[in-house]
């Protein structure tokens, strides 16, 4: 599954992609930015085949397509908590390619498809106090501070906040 962005093109990372990624290295058919992979890169990677889910939820490439180059990746990782369906996303951002929008408008995607999948309730993120850029990217995808943590907050965002977005 593939999601499409305004200037970006999200693609899923199937087993063989990830296993690529893991040796640090490009998949087949893409470029990527001089710095990515990036550091979270390998580990997630490394668990693509936890999260790989029927529905699509997983690990994510953020493709450029001006030049189609991975400049990213992102993960949704599904957490089940009672008879509620929680998704956790992350996102790594080569530095070449970071301050240009790219990341809010990934996560904004991600965030957007996960809230209208079946069962999902709510998406959150963890982030680290005085990453004031994470906090941007959160806000420009609708989550707001849930919970707050000794080194950082948890931002969220319910199904129930997108069925007031678009009502009102």
């Amino acid at each position: 599954m593939d999601l499409d962005a305004p200037r970006l093109l999200l693609r899923t990372v199937s087993m063989e992609t990830a296993r690529v990624l893991r040796l640090g290295r490009i998949p087949e058919g893409l470029s990527s930015a001089p710095d990515y992979p990036v550091g979270r890169t390998r580990d997630a990677a490394g668990r693509v085949g936890d999260l790989a889910e029927p529905d699509g939820l997983g690990m994510f490439l953020i493709i450029r397509k001006s030049d189609l180059a991975v400049i990213g990746d992102c993960s949704a990782e599904r957490e089940r908590m009672s008879d509620r369906a929680v998704v956790w996303v992350s996102y790594e951002i080569a530095r070449s390619a970071q301050l240009q929008g790219f990341a809010k408008e990934a996560i904004r995607s991600v965030v957007d498809w996960a809230l209208q999948q079946p069962g999902v309730d709510r998406i959150c993120a963890e982030i680290l106090t005085g990453s004031q850029a994470s906090q941007k990217v959160a806000l420009a995808a609708g989550l707001t501070v849930m919970d707050t943590r000794r080194f950082g907050a948890i931002w969220c965002r319910t199904r129930t906040s997108l069925v007031e977005e678009r009502s009102g």
